[in-house]
């Protein structure tokens, strides 16, 4: 399944999808990766936006066994909770919150080793 996003936050900026040569992921066991650009620009991510940035852009890479661990039933409040409530939210057309109620319960890793 592709992606839909065309455009990612990187550090505070902006960046097309189709600008992306390539991610190095070389280092992500210290929570870092590096983001290559058409123009030959180097970012570099650093902890959960690390993270994020993967899983939009392509989830598989973090299934099976990885060494990303949360805290026991961390997930418990934002699948419970939010998920249900961005529906509800959603009906009434108040995207901006269910948005708000769904990145603000989505537990941090505790560690990436």
């Amino acid at each position: 399944m592709e992606s839909t996003v065309n455009f990612v936050n990187i550090n505070s900026q902006i960046v097309k999808l189709n600008d992306i040569v390539k991610i190095d992921l070389s280092k992500f066991k210290s929570e870092t990766i590096d983001v290559y650009l058409i123009d030959n620009q180097v970012i570099e991510v650093t902890g959960f936006p690390a993270l994020e940035l993967i899983w939009l852009i392509k989830p598989s890479v973090l299934e099976g066994k990885t060494n990303i661990r949360f805290k026991k039933n961390s997930w418990v409040i934002h699948n419970l909770i939010a998920h249900p409530l961005m529906q509800i939210l959603a009906w009434f057309k108040m995207y901006k919150q269910a948005i708000w109620i769904h990145d603000i319960t989505v537990p941090k890793p505790i560690r990436f080793k």
